[in-house]
């Protein structure tokens, strides 16, 4: 969260990464941004862009009211801002309540071919919940509705001059580029709310195994076809971005909170680009072409990874990369 650079009052806050102004407002006591959008009026945080690193927010005070009840009668007093809201991902569980689940790390290519058990509904399910590489986006929202909705986006890497990845962005110009990216992936609400959960998800890495399952898969396949060899699958990042209900603003300021996670892959599909083979668990992973642009492009990445840039080199110490 941000930090104090001056007490005030005003109190002023330098922001820090993840930070927008709903969360500090929250954080302050408010139930959103607009009294700090008020209070910091024509900075370009409040006028055309998001909350970045280093932006100092003044944070006004709040007003305090008094409420007046019965003293011969309970009276509850609901913070529809606690928890504060956040996106994060998720594979579920059929025993844990959200607030215990595990948050992924890492979103595996899956080894299972899409189209085999990947339930169609919310909530937990025993077939989903066998392959360890699907996963579920969960929002944290105690002030929003029945469902929310999320944007869930694959990101190119930009490589620097000597290779290393300097930053992502999203795909553009590129085929099958509406494959790269759900616009709107509904979140239920789950038993334990406040929290909302999508469907099972998979990432795959071909448009014939996207279109198969389409709304709950997300492309992360190479650019050969466009012409491109240097983007790797592994390379890659996918972002989860989410709306705050609450927040008042609209458009390129509007508030949100985000995650993003590399892509990784599964160890049974990174034992099948090691040693060549293309079958994976209950069948095929995809086309033939793609099951070989996939193995082309595991191979220069682990070769390049665990070889000192050689390509083709798998020294068994290696393996463990991915």
């Amino acid at each position: 969260m941000a930090t104090v650079v001056d007490n005030g009052p005003p109190l002023k806050l330098k922001a820090e990464s993840g930070d927008s102004l709903c969360l500090l407002a929250i954080e302050a006591g408010f139930e959103h941004c607009q009294r700090l959008r008020d209070a910091n009026a024509g900075k370009d945080f409040v006028t055309s862009r998001h909350l970045e690193p280093g932006d100092i927010v003044v944070v006004p005070e709040r007003d305090i009211k008094d409420e007046s009840k019965s003293t011969d009668t309970t009276s509850t007093f609901v913070k529809l801002t606690s928890p504060p809201f956040s996106v994060r991902f998720v594979h579920g569980s059929g025993t844990k309540t959200y607030a215990d689940d595990d948050t992924l790390l890492v979103l595996n290519v899956s080894n299972i071919r899409t189209d085999i058990d990947l339930p169609p509904g919310f909530g937990f399910d025993s077939k989903g919940d066998r392959d360890g590489d699907t996963f579920k986006v969960e929002v944290v929202d105690p002030a929003a509705g029945g469902t929310v909705n999320v944007r869930l986006e694959a990101l190119r890497p930009v490589y620097a001059a000597d290779g290393t990845i300097d930053h992502h962005i999203l795909f553009a110009s590129v085929g099958h580029e509406a494959d790269r990216r759900i616009t709107t992936l509904k979140c239920k609400k789950v038993r334990s709310a406040p929290a909302y959960r999508s469907k099972y998800l998979r990432l795959v890495v071909d448009h014939d195994d996207k279109k198969s399952v389409n709304e709950q898969t997300l492309l992360v396949g190479t650019l050969v076809d466009d012409g491109d060899e240097a983007v790797e699958i592994l390379d890659q990042r996918v972002r989860a971005t989410y709306e705050y209900s609450k927040c008042p603003a609209t458009g390129a300021t509007k508030c949100h909170a985000t995650e993003e996670l590399d892509v990784g892959l599964s160890e049974v599909r990174a034992r099948a680009l090691r040693t060549g083979t293309s079958k994976f668990d209950n069948g095929t992973a995809g086309s033939r072409s793609s099951r070989s642009r996939e193995h082309d492009s595991g191979r220069k990445r682990l070769g390049a990874t665990c070889g000192g840039g050689k390509k083709n080199l798998y020294p068994p110490t290696c393996w463990s990369y991915v």
